[in-house]
């Protein structure tokens, strides 16, 4: 339920969990399950917290307001009540706008402009009078679109504006108009945008799937099988398929009758590994690009293909833990379709938050969006938490605290130094699928890719994961296509330049006659988002407040699902079972 002054009649609880990230939304619908009286509280009017997924009207709202917030910094948050030695405050808001650093939103227009459309002035006119003639001139040329969402779209004619006022004259507003209409465009179908702000994929073998299915839950969510993945190639500039099952290999045309029997080899061995690990001990210290090349003869786009595409791992990650995760995605494949990895309809994290939001309520639990929380009450002399106080006065009491990072008083969080890292993220819509080299039928709609390490775009820390959507997952409109690219970046969070060199290389197609065109770009928005994880030292939690970690730059869901099960067995007596089965769906299956 939404409401912002709702009053309750119930104020003690077993829990109280505030956000509905995934982690805390995973908790509340298990503890709920189990029998606990639950209150799950959420301080914004949508679900998922820092996994948000927004139309695209909501995307504008949303970077407008996080780069306004970057600017200015002293936004006033909730908090009303003076502090005291039992009180700690929330600062919700204030935690929130410093999750993202350098949001920059940009509209495309056409590559292949059309006619000019020339606007010119005397030469003694003003900078501040031509901002103000060319803005009246595209509004004169865009008034239906101003019709409709004023406020949005006269917003960016004067950005257009301010900048068109400082070239050489005479100014082609060809290229803004084209910007302007693409904007227009996207507002008026904007629900059929579900933009994913941390994006991942479900496992087919992992935790979190076997929940799903174990519970029942998986029957609120509707998911898509991803058979494709992709490595950027430095010498062709394009995206190549991997081959990552037997079908795959067997069918691959640019890999040599040599190569695939190596890698037929290796693959069966990487499945079976664990039941003679005569070669692991003889190599268990050194990097698994040693491993591969010492006992498989595997090298060069074969031994990228599986360091980064399969396993998920690098040129640092040791020889066994990059049998776990090559086994682990082997293993995966085949389940549900060809590929290991489910794509979730409507959005990711923010949509399986939303089931377990259902499962919450179904067991009794009560969960408000839009009601924000002031503070935090402890117990004197023992500093136990016993409750919260929201923005509008209520009082709430519970034995177990749960709640986000951001939630959380600044008294009991670590120094920022050890506590944050930071993703560089970006989401591009293009008209067509991107620059895709393969001599096999796929789907370039639906795949995850990678730019390795140290690969042209420039990206030395790490690799550039990139999930490739479009309308078969209900993430944008006909004929589009979304590619969410990230990497992790450590504690830097200065420049979005891997990622944009990555999106400038992706947009350019060579064909066969050495011609170069261009994947038609429409909008794209670039951020750094913070991550806050609960496993780093120097916490000051009381005994009875756990914290949940915010989305890392991991592919899949798995850390956030592992996470919610250890907190739920914090939480329960030894024994209790984990969102077991639907008495009803138990029923059914006898």
């Amino acid at each position: 339920m939404s409401n912002e002054n709702l009053q309750l009649e119930e104020t003690h609880f077993d829990v109280i969990v505030l956000g509905t990230g995934l982690v805390e939304s995973i908790t509340a619908g298990s503890l709920a399950r189990a029998g606990q009286k639950v209150l799950h509280l959420d301080s914004n009017p949508f679900y998922g917290s820092n996994w948000s997924v927004f139309g695209f009207r909501e995307l504008l709202e949303w970077s407008e307001s996080a780069q306004n917030s970057n600017e200015d910094p002293n936004i006033p948050s909730h908090t009303k009540s003076p502090v005291d030695a039992e009180t700690f405050t929330i600062e919700y808001e204030k935690s929130c706008r410093e999750n993202f650093k350098n949001v920059e939103f940009c509209l495309y227009g056409s590559r292949d402009t059309e006619s000019p459309v020339l606007f010119d002035q005397q030469s003694n006119t003003t900078q501040e009078l031509l901002t103000v003639a060319i803005e009246t001139q595209l509004e004169d040329i865009l008034k239906k679109a101003i019709a409709k969402d004023r406020d949005i779209v006269k917003s960016f004619i004067k950005k257009e504006a301010i900048e068109l006022a400082g070239e050489k004259h005479p100014v082609d507003l060809s290229q803004s108009i084209a910007k302007l209409h693409v904007l227009y465009s996207a507002l008026s179908v904007s629900r059929s945008y579900n933009l994913d702000m941390a994006p991942k994929l479900l496992s087919c073998q992992g935790e979190l799937i076997e929940t799903l299915i174990h519970s029942g839950v998986g029957r609120y969510l509707e998911f898509k099988s991803v058979d494709d993945i992709f490595v950027f190639d430095d010498k062709t500039k394009g995206l190549e398929k991997v081959p990552s099952s037997k079908e795959d290999v067997f069918t691959n045309k640019a890999i040599s009758l040599i190569d695939k029997r190596k890698l037929m080899k290796f693959l069966m061995y990487a499945v079976h590994y664990e039941d003679d690990e005569t070669l692991l001990q003889e190599s268990k210290e050194i990097p698994y690009v040693q491993f591969l090349e010492k006992n498989f003869k595997i090298t060069g786009k074969l031994q990228t293909a599986i360091i980064y595409a399969i396993a998920l791992s690098d040129i640092n990650t040791l020889a066994k833990d990059g049998l776990d995760r090559t086994k682990s995605f082997m293993t995966s494949i085949g389940r549900f379709g060809r590929g290991g990895y489910l794509c979730p309809l409507y959005g990711g994290g923010s949509e399986i938050a939303q089931a377990f939001c259902r499962v919450c309520a179904v067991y009794g639990g009560i969960y408000i969006l839009n009601h924000p929380v002031e503070k935090f009450c402890t117990e004197k002399g023992t500093g136990e938490c016993i409750g919260v106080v929201t923005v509008d006065g209520q009082t709430f009491h519970s034995k177990t605290m749960i709640a986000g990072v951001d939630y959380l008083s600044p008294r009991w969080l670590p120094p920022a130094s050890s506590l944050e890292t930071w993703v560089a993220r970006a989401i591009l819509v293009t008209e067509s699928p991107l620059n895709i080299k393969s001599t096999e039928e796929t789907n370039a709609g639906l795949g995850y890719s990678l730019f390795p390490t140290n690969s042209e775009a420039g990206n030395t820390y790490a690799p550039i994961f990139m999930l490739h959507q479009n309308q078969e997952t209900m993430t944008c409109p006909n004929n589009q296509y979304v590619t969410y690219l990230w990497t992790n970046c450590g504690k830097q969070h200065t420049s979005n330049n891997s990622l944009q060199k990555a999106i400038s290389i992706l947009l350019e197609r060579s064909s066969e006659s050495e011609e170069i065109s261009f994947v038609k770009p429409l909008f794209a928005v670039y951020y750094h988002q913070r991550v806050r994880s609960i496993h780093t030292e120097g916490w000051n939690l009381p005994t009875n407040v756990i914290g949940c970690s915010t989305p890392n730059g991991s592919l899949d869901f798995e850390d956030a699902a592992t996470e919610a099960h250890a907190i739920f067995r914090r939480c329960t007596p030894e024994g209790t079972e984990f969102l077991p089965p639907n008495e009803q769906d138990v029923e059914t299956e006898d």
